[in-house]
């Protein structure tokens, strides 16, 4: 039986699994199915939800599709560059709290100001924390759905359900002016006493690879850019102290929450964790060619990244960043890092794309 199965027995069978359904079809549906006015509880169970619904497909060319070259090239600086040049190209590198001029009508935790004078012009990227959408301030806040704890929808064992919530978010994102959301968090809970355990979908790896995969599609069908978290090992790490694991327990237990969610879902991106681990393997392959190289028209020089082995900073580890993440998995997911994660300049060459929320390294 999979997981699928398992999610409709429960869904049919368990008033927790109706509850959590119900609340994703009310949000989704708007209140399509009712009773009688005067009832007490104005809805029915069994709640219908809405049909499943999937990421867009991405371009094979992506990410750099000629749309993409002709801005980087309107972008370039001229030789030698002029500093406002620079700070106009970099600036889709950097995120930060609130508005703050970055873009003004983001009232989240990730307003990313956009580069300008380009042909068609680059739009601001605005980031809302999860679980839910997290609006801060304006008059739209507290005005989205409140979750369930995503524990509570990783023991519905219903992937469809995690579809319609994913749905819910990316609506609702999408309508408050969100461009993508900090989540879902696919970490396995490994440590019972975790103080984020009761954010993650639960503690065994399939599970959580496939119903965050799910919630990524319901979000991404709606236009909103899910940031799959937190990216890599960081289940029950504490955050600043070295962690030593083993090759298999990485593969099997700590990466294997995310797969899905890069290679079926399609994540748009993915956001790197604070913690510094270490691969204790003695049989790792060589250092991979460095995110751009290869794949870039603009690197033309060999580049390749630190060797797998060494411990370092989740957002600066070419393991998960270059190596799983690009050769194993093939995805094209931009790396944002946690607040803050980022270590030092050379995480852009190790696989980060973006530092929140202080600009001190990028």
């Amino acid at each position: 039986m999979n997981v699928g199965d398992r999610g409709d027995l429960r869904h049919q069978r368990g008033r927790a699994g109706a509850a959590i359904a119900l609340a994703a079809a009310v949000a989704a549906l708007a209140g399509a199915v009712g009773s009688a006015p005067a009832a007490p509880v104005p809805y029915r169970l069994p709640a219908p939800l809405p049909r499943r619904a999937s990421s867009p497909s991405i371009d094979r060319r992506a990410p750099y599709t000629p749309l993409v070259r002709s801005l980087i090239h309107q972008l370039e600086p001229t030789s030698p560059p002029t500093l406002p040049e620079l700070t106009n190209a970099a600036r889709i590198f950097q995120g930060g709290l609130g508005p703050a001029g970055a873009n003004p009508t983001c009232h989240a935790v990730g307003a990313v100001a956009a580069p300008v004078g380009t042909n068609p012009s680059i739009a601001p990227l605005c980031w809302a924390d999860a679980v839910g959408v997290n609006i801060l301030n304006s008059p739209n806040r507290n005005r989205t759905t409140a979750t369930p704890e995503p524990l509570a929808i990783g023991s519905s064992f219903d992937p469809k359900l995690a579809n319609v919530w994913g749905q819910v978010e990316g609506a609702e994102g999408r309508r408050l002016m969100v461009t993508g959301l900090f989540g879902p968090e696919a970490d396995v809970s490994v440590q019972p006493n975790w103080e984020r355990g009761l954010d993650t979908l639960g503690e065994d790896p399939f599970l959580n690879d496939v119903m965050s995969a799910a919630q990524v599609d319901g979000m991404q069908a709606h236009g909103l850019m899910a940031q799959l978290k937190h990216f890599a090992a960081f289940s029950g790490a504490n955050r600043y102290t070295l962690t030593e694991v083993a090759d298999q327990a990485l593969h099997e237990i700590l990466l294997t929450p995310f797969e899905s969610g890069f290679r079926r879902a399609l994540a748009a991106s993915t956001m790197c964790a604070y913690d510094e681990y270490r691969d204790t393997s003695r049989h790792l392959p060589g250092p991979p060619t460095a995110y751009g190289a290869g794949r870039s028209p603009y690197v033309h020089a060999p580049l390749r990244t630190w060797p797998l082995g060494e411990p370092h900073w989740a957002c600066e580890h070419p393991l998960a960043l270059a190596y799983t993440l690009r050769s194993l998995w093939h995805s094209i997911a931009f790396v944002g890092s946690d607040f803050p994660a980022t270590h030092s300049t050379s995480a852009m060459v190790q696989g980060e794309s973006q530092e929140f929320f202080t600009p001190t390294f990028f």
